[in-house]
């Protein structure tokens, strides 16, 4: 087991790659985030913009503690199934928005948020037993994400262009 300094060492170091992540998340997506997203023809349920940064912030500290506290449990091969989990979610989330902001395919950010949202829910079955902590903090990510699939199939089906 770890001791109380290398737990926080632990945490520390999740919390430092989720920032990179979200610092190179920022810096790829600001440009593409202003020109596309007026494209749309948007829903009245759209999350306001001056929300999304915070709320995002938030998500991702809740990857960085869930992956941290995961991390620290006995090797095991649910703890392995959990971490492989959430990598992939992980991933999934880098990619995203890129496909959104940039690649003109709209069907494929809905396809790639389906995924994500399967692969949360394995991350967090896996994080339930390998950290009830980690669980518990995967269940508000779990809806924003269950939002996010909506709300992007919802509109690929209105931007839908009959050829």
């Amino acid at each position: 087991m770890y001791t109380k300094k290398q737990k926080v060492e632990i945490y520390a170091v999740f919390l430092l790659i989720i920032l990179v992540i979200e610092l190179f998340m920022a810096i790829v997506l600001q440009k593409g985030f202003s020109a596309y997203y007026n494209s749309f023809h948007h829903l009245d349920w759209v999350l306001p913009r001056y929300l999304s940064i915070p709320i995002w912030s938030i998500m991702y500290i809740l990857y960085a503690i869930a992956g941290a506290s995961i991390w620290i449990k006995r090797k095991s091969f649910i703890r392995k199934y959990a971490l492989a989990s959430w990598v992939i979610v992980i991933f999934l989330n880098i990619l995203w928005p890129i496909t959104f902001f940039y690649i003109p395919l709209r069907i494929l950010t809905p396809i790639i948020l389906s995924v994500l949202f399967i692969s949360l829910l394995a991350l967090l079955f896996y994080s339930f037993l390998a950290s009830r902590l980690a669980g518990y903090l995967l269940i508000p990510i779990t809806f924003m994400i269950l939002y996010l699939l909506l709300l992007h199939w919802t509109l690929f089906i209105i931007n839908i262009q009959v050829i």
